[in-house]
């Protein structure tokens, strides 16, 4: 029998092998061609591409006819991908059975997407005022209650604030974001 055996892995197999963890016979047996792909987080070139595939492929499955927001393609682009190009492709599918209407926005976007998940070198190196680094543990701290409870409601609950407070605070943040975008 001829057989050929394709396996990825994120493990570092030969580290693996040193360690004893893996079995060092198997490793040679698979070992014939080794080929490294960066994670997603390490080519943002290619999310644009992606997208624009992904998108395509979802479109003629659903006969739908979806774009995507600039400011939406933004948050793709600073989202790190722990689950690299799959988990991309799945949201886009979701994106495109969920989202109403033919454009999907940052809004329909899922909260981890919808925050800030890096801080760049010039913001790191900025001296950023008491209020601007409060606001911004403020928003994070409301951004994940909501993400871990489901609603403002419970949110706000476990953050022991009344949920208007919760809503007030978010909009605040948006609408400085806004501001922020349009200079």
């Amino acid at each position: 029998m001829d057989v050929r055996v394709i396996a990825a892995t994120n493990r570092n197999l030969e580290q693996m092998v040193r360690e004893g963890t893996f079995r060092e016979d198997l490793y040679y047996r698979l070992n014939v061609v080794s080929i490294f792909i960066p994670p997603l987080r390490e080519r943002r070139e290619d999310i644009i591409p992606l997208i624009n595939h992904f998108l395509m492929v979802e479109n003629q499955k659903y006969h739908t006819n979806k774009s995507i927001y600039s400011d939406t393609i933004d948050a793709f682009e600073g989202y790190c991908w722990p689950g690299n190009v799959r988990e991309l492709e799945n949201l886009l599918e979701n994106l495109v059975i969920t989202t109403p209407g033919d454009i999907i926005r940052r809004e329909n976007l899922p909260l981890k997407l919808r925050r800030p998940q890096q801080v760049s070198a010039e913001e790191e190196e900025e001296t950023v005022s008491l209020k601007s680094a409060v606001e911004r543990a403020e928003y994070a701290a409301i951004e994940r209650a909501i993400e871990k409870y489901g609603s403002i409601r419970k949110a706000a609950a476990a953050l022991d604030v009344n949920p208007s407070t919760i809503t007030r605070k978010m909009q605040l943040y948006k609408d400085m974001s806004s501001r922020k975008q349009n200079k």
